[in-house]
């Protein structure tokens, strides 16, 4: 049995920063590194928020971390669905 794709409309640019660090509930089924921080462990995982982490305190330092995107438990939920 197939469940029905669901569209979900993302918000602007400010909101989606605040909703990836805990506002209302997330949905987004991916999330950029460089959004993401220590905090979000539980939206994304250890290793996740982890390279977000290290993306906001070494890039700025010259430490080259390559960038990318995560994908949620959110999207994982919906996926088991």
């Amino acid at each position: 049995r197939r469940s029905e794709a669901k569209i979900v409309a993302l918000p602007r640019a400010a909101n989606v920063a605040r909703r990836a660090r805990g506002g209302e509930e997330d949905t987004r089924v991916c999330i950029p590194l460089e959004e993401l921080r220590n905090t979000d462990v539980e939206k994304v995982g250890g290793k996740s928020a982890s390279l977000g982490e290290m993306i906001s305190q070494l890039a700025g330092v010259g430490v080259p971390v390559p960038g990318g995107f995560s994908t949620t438990a959110y999207a994982y939920k919906e996926f088991l669905d």
